[in-house]
């Protein structure tokens, strides 16, 4: 019975031993790895956009409807979502 005490306590001892040791071991190595610097690839693309519009001679009186054909073209080499805001002047400014 005094042996297996014996054996007992020296087993826990090898097994503390080697976990203090695995984790400086490991420590020692995270802190000295040495890593090579990434080079960011990711560029910008070129986004050309503009407005063609379509606006043929029309009679501009007050109070007149006036038909205009508005677009708007990406020229660019990759896709883009393009949001647009139309305003319609006020009668006044007709004038």
């Amino acid at each position: 019975m005094r042996f297996f005490k014996l054996h007992k306590k020296a087993v826990i001892t090898l097994v503390t031993c080697l976990l203090i040791g695995g984790g400086v071991v490991g420590t020692y190595a995270t802190l000295t790895a040495v890593t090579d610097n990434v080079v960011n690839k990711f560029t910008g693309e070129e986004i050309n956009t503009h407005i063609d519009e379509d606006f043929p001679p029309q009679d501009v009186t007050p109070g007149a409807t006036l038909k205009k054909d508005v677009k708007i073209t990406n020229d660019g080499p990759s896709d883009a979502f393009i949001r647009a805001r139309v305003t319609i002047s006020p009668d006044k400014a007709v004038e």
